[in-house]
């Protein structure tokens, strides 16, 4: 043994042991102890630590505001619930709010309706009805946070903002939802039911998911049909969910609210593309963009504003799975086929407006079969609006000006020449709106005329190049955040700025990577499927030249 080894040896486990009970006593004091209450937040925009204003405005109501947690038995709450009502809890109380805890049935807690949870019992996921959510209570005026779990606990700044702005105004934001129901395009009735001598069927509401998620956030929901409006006295925000021909009602009410200064969110788009199958191709997948005919460019067009009407496709790309209609016999069949085709966008997070609300820390989003916005500078100014762009394409698109038939093959391989810079997939419209009337053309049509409008103010407009992410099967798609840019958009549009950054405020999920030129693919992967070897060998190359060089010294 070398001078001193014997020493070094038996220093080792003192020092592990003295460590070991270091770490046991830091342990105990954080979670018992005088520091119990301590709380680091290691994110870089502190989304852990609630927001100042929020827990300000709860102290000052200390001693006046009562809040109920209308709760089932914890045994029967998920871990993720469970987590989320104790930091809710934690909130309340460090700001002086008395919380209180109310099982289901013992009354108190209206306004928080039973929803269903996934557990796991005896290693089978099961489906089980749970209440998990908060009434607040102040001079005689109650609301409530209808649901907290997982996806609302990203969320509870500004669910408790809105909550106190609720018992405020003594009345919930009214949000305006214009939808109709999905519908074959003329063709399709012709051939497949018209002939037969059937009437073509009609859809379901697919946008149900997207209303019901507004009234988990407390806006009080109002539907439109387009076919027969009934509107209703105070809009408050216009969500408006693919405009459809013939929408000329809708159209020119929605332009009075914009010019008396009201919001409003349009997603619209004009193809949803098909993937078919025929005996006579062998059974090839072939692309048929229904057209949607989609009808408020009318509108758009008095200002300089247009929804581009062709396919537009990207480098960017995601995969979906959609379903293919498979021509076998005269029975449709519908395969669901995983596909990545650049009609898929994949708008990346990196390029998404940082100066607005909406937008500012939103991730990735998928403009499934979306259309390009095209701006006219000149006539907007010349019609006292600005326009900001919010989400974009990467500068590796190209369009096809589709008027019939199947999408070349050419075409979705990108063969043509790239569009001119990034194209605008939202864009937002503040200004002077123009109302419009509906006035008959002389070819027997309907037509759009200017109103004057006495009461004329700023009004706010978010266009979106995509209504498919907002469907029911769309909505809450794994990394992407349509349902987040619907709870922005809707906060924007009711509540303002400030609303819709705490809305905002929430960890946006994984941003995509920037399309990258093959020479950079390849060398990412060599480096990173033989990095790990390659460390590996010189690890062992250092062990074994170690033992020799130390042979050699004198």
């Amino acid at each position: 043994l070398r001078p001193g080894s014997r020493h070094r040896r038996g220093r080792g486990p003192a020092l592990a042991a003295g460590a070991a009970a270091a770490a046991a006593a830091v342990l105990f004091l954080a979670l018992r102890g005088p520091l119990s209450g301590l709380r680091w937040d290691l994110t870089a925009a502190g989304l852990h630590t609630p927001e100042a204003s929020v827990v300000s405005d709860l102290r000052s109501r200390a001693g006046k505001l009562r809040a109920e947690l209308v709760l089932s038995p914890r045994s029967q709450l998920p871990p993720s619930v469970r987590a989320v009502t104790d930091r809710l809890r934690e909130i309340l109380s460090g700001a002086g709010v008395e919380v209180e805890v109310r099982r289901p049935g013992e009354g108190g807690g209206a306004g928080v309706p039973a929803f269903e949870v996934e557990r796991v019992r005896q290693d089978t996921s099961v489906t089980a009805e749970v209440h998990s959510g908060m009434v607040l209570r102040q001079d005689g005026r109650s609301t409530a946070i209808p649901r907290l779990d997982r996806h609302t606990g990203a969320h509870l700044d500004f669910l408790l903002a809105a909550a106190l702005k609720r018992l405020d105004d003594g009345r919930a934001p009214v949000v305006t939802v214009v939808s109709d129901l999905p519908r074959l395009s003329p063709a399709e009735a012709h051939e497949d039911y018209q002939k037969k001598g059937l009437s073509a069927p009609r859809g379901v509401d697919v946008y149900a998911r997207a209303k019901r998620l507004l009234s988990e956030y407390g806006y009080d929901v109002r539907h439109v049909p387009v076919r027969k409006p009934v509107f209703p006295e105070r809009p408050g925000a216009v969500v408006w969910f693919q405009p459809r021909r013939d929408s000329t009602p809708v159209l020119t009410w929605l332009s009075r609210h914009l010019a008396r200064g009201g919001r409003a969110a349009v997603a619209m788009q004009h193809f949803n593309i098909q993937q078919r199958q025929y005996r006579g191709t062998g059974f090839g997948t072939v692309h048929w963009p229904q057209p949607q005919f989609q009808d408020f460019d009318r509108y758009l067009e008095l200002f300089g504003v247009e929804q581009v009407r062709e396919v537009l496709m990207d480098r960017s790309r995601h995969h979906l799975e959609l379903d293919t209609q498979v021509n076998r016999t005269a029975v449709r069949e519908y395969d669901p086929q995983r596909v990545a085709l650049p009609f898929l966008i994949r708008a990346l997070g990196a390029n998404h407006s940082r100066s607005s609300p909406v937008t500012g820390r939103l991730g990735d989003l998928l403009f499934i079969w979306g259309n390009r916005f095209r701006v006219d500078g000149g006539a907007l100014d010349e019609a006292g609006l600005r326009a900001q762009v919010l989400a974009t394409t990467t500068e590796r698109a190209w369009s096809y000006d589709w008027s019939g038939s199947w999408l070349p093959p050419d075409v979705l391989r990108g063969s043509g020449a790239y569009l001119p810079g990034r194209q605008s997939l939202a864009v937002t419209l503040e200004g002077r709106f123009p109302a419009v009337e509906a006035v008959e053309t002389e070819g027997g049509g309907t037509g759009l005329r200017v109103l004057p409008v006495d009461d004329a103010r700023d009004g706010w407009m978010l266009l979106l190049g995509s209504s498919e992410m907002f469907k029911n099967h769309r909505l809450f798609s794994a990394g992407f955040a349509h349902d987040q840019l619907l709870l922005n958009a809707a906060a924007m549009a009711a509540l303002g700025p400030r609303m819709a950054a705490l809305q905002g405020r929430a960890g946006a999920p994984a941003r995509g990577f920037p399309v990258q030129a093959p020479g950079s693919r390849a060398g990412w992967r060599l480096a990173v499927i033989g990095g790990a070897p390659l460390a590996l060998a010189l690890a062992g190359l250092w062990r074994w030249r170690r033992p020799r060089a130390r042979g050699r010294r004198p």
